[in-house]
């Protein structure tokens, strides 16, 4: 049947027929294709948001090998968190206050922490001022990333994480080794 239409029509009109078919098709595909990939983004960023429920849940002691032994403490004038270290990183604890303003120093990894948190009601601004207070403990790769996370910018975590003696967390952990 369709041959037949397409017979009765000139060149120009079978071509300009042919090349709008081309092009609903092409249409079709393209649109499934990026239905395919939002949906496949979408269950990655569940799955990311589940790893971070699990780390938050293992940091707050839930299944955790491990407490605070030492607590540091980091202090500004937007920030003041307190954390400990652990065998495979840092814990920043719940109630923490984290500055609210992220600078481009930050990693993007941190950046899309902070967002991410901030969208799951991890990391909520309960005085709408500089400030947010982190609503689990959480455990980072390192010091250095909590402390850049804590004062949205770069900062070094051995330096900055202090016990109340004021011993930092670099020489904490540097005074059990010694020299050779």
């Amino acid at each position: 049947m369709q041959l037949a239409l397409i017979s009765h029509l000139s060149q120009n009109e079978t071509t300009l027929a042919l090349g709008l078919g081309f092009m609903i098709t092409a249409s079709v595909v393209f649109l499934v294709i990026r239905m395919m990939d939002q949906s496949d983004r979408e269950r990655s960023e569940d799955a990311e948001i589940l790893k971070l429920s699990d780390r938050a849940r293992a940091a707050s002691g839930d299944g955790a090998g491990y407490g605070p032994k030492d607590t540091f403490h980091l202090d500004g004038k937007e920030w003041a968190a307190t954390g400990y270290g652990t065998v495979s990183g840092f814990v920043v604890e719940k109630g923490s206050i984290v500055r609210k303003e992220a600078f481009p120093s930050l990693t993007d990894k941190l950046h899309n922490l902070r967002k991410s948190f901030v969208d799951n009601g991890i990391l909520v601004d309960e005085t709408a001022g500089d400030e947010m207070v982190l609503r689990v403990d959480f455990e980072f790769d390192s010091s250095t990333a909590a402390a850049s996370f804590v004062t949205g910018r770069k900062a070094s975590g051995p330096y900055n994480w202090k016990d109340a003696s004021g011993l930092t967390f670099g020489q904490y952990t540097d005074r059990g080794i010694t020299s050779a």
